[in-house]
């Protein structure tokens, strides 16, 4: 795995970011995610303008900079929360990705953590980690047993030994990073 510098969103009279290490392209390499031309105003206020980049198979990318500067917008919009201006560009593995929702990004294998994890802190560690294989559009019973297989399949990719049965709400901040982490590898 290939690791850049950190990087933020900027308009494209900049570099790819302040302080960012360019990214060196590889060449006949078909990006896996491939944004151009995206812009965001709210109301008026202009928080995105003409964001550019690419993260190719493999990157690692951190998005860092002043609160303010549109890390959390680029992000929704890349996860389908929100919808870039007309003009925007958005590809995936080559394919356009227009008309993103966060349905659709999951699905394409787009996940976020968001900064408060989103855990049910009374539920177990095997509960929150196989959360949305539970959902469904009809009601069901829960197979505890195809739900704790899951859960401990993720957590051995991981290379992670959680107790399955512990309630989130006890374990430290660390862990319950990993269980967030978790969550967002099982299918």
């Amino acid at each position: 795995m290939s690791q850049s510098a950190a990087t933020h969103p900027v308009d494209d009279t900049q570099r790819r970011g302040t302080g960012a290490m360019p990214t060196v392209p590889d060449a006949g390499r078909t990006p896996l995610l491939k944004l151009e031309n995206i812009s965001k105003v709210f109301g008026g206020v202009r928080a995105l303008r003409n964001v550019k980049f690419d993260v190719m198979p493999g990157e690692v990318l951190c998005l860092a900079g002043e609160n303010g500067c549109g890390k959390s917008t680029i992000i929704k919009i890349i996860s389908g929360v929100y919808t870039p201006e007309p003009g925007a560009m958005m590809l995936m593995d080559g394919e356009s990705i227009e008309g993103l929702d966060p349905a659709r990004a999951r699905d394409l294998g787009i996940q976020v953590i968001w900064q408060d994890l989103a855990l049910f802190p009374e539920m177990t560690v095997a509960e929150n980690i196989a959360f949305e294989q539970n959902l469904g559009s009809r009601p069901r019973l829960v197979n505890y047993r195809k739900m704790k297989q899951a859960a401990r399949r993720i957590l051995e990719r991981l290379g992670v030994d959680i107790d399955l049965n512990r309630p989130v709400r006890s374990l430290s901040i660390a862990q319950r990073q990993i269980v967030a982490i978790a969550r967002a590898l099982v299918r």
